[in-house]
């Protein structure tokens, strides 16, 4: 090989070369599937779950346009102290598992911090065997949509065929774009496999006969 052509070989080679190294410098190197995801769910927003003030304040006048009737109501206390009183609602006043809207109201009758609301609900949540992959996602938002409770304030569900929306004393807070949720959640009051299948009774308006007999026995002493 003469030394013209030596030349245009090493030239040719070095242009090669500075095409790969600038190839390099523009194309990412890539990553696992594992960074990727974690990348996106750190960049996006989780389209599941809101609490964007425009989703609320619809969601208010959705609730406001509706009319609930009560299917039945219940008082939870452990041993002498009373904790809340729960109301269910839908709108024909008969529960149906397979009919929405459906509401879960519930009145809270002493101050509980909303940590100790989204532990109470994960250990609901185990009591029915749900795992941990379905239910691991909702704590942390639980914990940003959940004000702490005072005395007196009220926390209510709404779960619709595709929502399922949070208020607080009337106020939207928080929704998930999903029914699965909602059914989660209703599940800790109205599963048969409920830790309190007596409110769960008193709730769906099938009281048990001791229940029954207690409320027709003070309504007599009432009048």
């Amino acid at each position: 090989m003469n030394s013209t052509n030596k030349t245009l070989a090493d030239d040719v080679s070095m242009s090669i070369v500075s095409a790969l190294v600038l190839i390099m410098l523009i194309v990412p190197t890539p990553t696992s599937y594992a960074d990727n995801q974690g990348s996106a769910m750190t960049d996006k927003p989780n389209i599941l779950m809101s609490t964007d003030a425009v989703d609320q304040s619809s969601a208010g006048k959705v609730l406001e346009t509706l009319t609930w009737q009560e299917v039945g109501r219940v008082r939870f206390s452990v041993l002498f102290w009373k904790v809340y009183d729960s109301r269910l609602l839908t709108l024909t006043g008969d529960y149906d598992e397979d009919s929405y809207p459906k509401q879960l109201e519930i009145t809270y009758l002493r101050d509980i911090d909303k940590q100790d609301l989204v532990d109470n609900t994960e250990k609901q949540w185990q009591h029915l065997n749900y795992s941990a992959e379905q239910y691991q996602e909702y704590l942390p938002w639980l914990a940003e949509v959940w004000p702490d409770i005072k005395k007196g304030q009220q926390l209510s569900i709404v779960v619709d065929q595709d929502t399922s929306q949070f208020y607080f004393n009337g106020q939207a807070i928080g929704s998930a774009r999903s029914r699965v949720f909602g059914d989660m959640f209703l599940a800790i009051w109205l599963s048969p496999n409920t830790s309190e299948p007596k409110l769960r009774a008193e709730l769906i308006g099938q009281p048990t006969k001791s229940a029954s007999k207690a409320r027709s026995t003070n309504k007599g002493a009432s009048e």
